[in-house]
């Protein structure tokens, strides 16, 4: 449904042009077709940036800026959550969010426990 929405077209063959959307053995990515070269983007909620911004828990920047260390168990609105690394930690850290992007690739909301 969301392939639709957003006009994929699911092929075996590589496109000349555009966003290409690929599953590896590892991960799902976005890649640009007429170029190659760049690297895809994706998130990794377990890469060492996000283990270590949640070891760092109430004591890191993200949570004291929104006063998770004076008041537990908030609701957040991320109203720029790109690849929702920020959304993912604060869901570590006890808060309950709710993620929108208005970028057109990550444009679907999405709440999260």
């Amino acid at each position: 449904m969301l392939a639709k929405h957003l006009g994929i077209v699911f092929s075996a063959t590589l496109p000349a042009h555009g966003l290409v959307l690929a599953v590896s053995a590892t991960r799902l990515e976005l890649s640009d077709a007429a170029n190659p070269a760049t690297r895809p983007i994706y998130v990794d909620f377990h890469s060492d940036e996000i283990k270590r911004r949640l070891r760092a828990g109430k004591r890191g920047n993200l949570a004291r800026a929104i006063g998770l260390n004076k008041r537990p168990n908030l609701s957040v609105f991320d109203a720029t959550c790109g690849l929702g690394r920020d959304s993912s930690v604060l869901m570590g850290l006890g808060c309950r969010v709710q993620a929108c992007e208005r970028q057109p690739v990550y444009r679907r909301c999405s709440k999260t426990a």
